[in-house]
């Protein structure tokens, strides 16, 4: 697999997705919680962590940029909402 086909894969994304929330959270159990774990009950983040998770989630996702105006309130319940939000945009680009 090539390396832009793994940058689109959902679970990569995922994965990606789990080690940008645990450089922000400091949490080494992140990467065991299930992709429909909530950003906010399971995970810990708030409205200011938010913006330090998506800073890192673009570092590692490489030209992916988040237009915060494209957000809805749904794609930013569960590890699993946000890697689909990102794999929309990726595979739109």
């Amino acid at each position: 697999m090539s390396q832009s086909q793994a940058s689109l894969s959902f679970d990569h994304l995922v994965n990606r997705v789990k080690d940008a929330l645990a450089e922000v959270t400091r949490r080494s159990d992140i990467g065991q919680l299930p992709a429909e774990a909530s950003l906010i009950d399971d995970v810990g983040l708030d409205s200011m962590s938010v913006l330090a998770f998506f800073m890192a989630l673009e570092e590692r996702i490489g030209n992916f940029r988040i237009q915060v105006d494209e957000l809805e309130h749904d794609d930013l319940q569960t590890i699993a909402s946000v890697a689909r939000f990102v794999h929309a945009r990726v595979s739109a680009a």
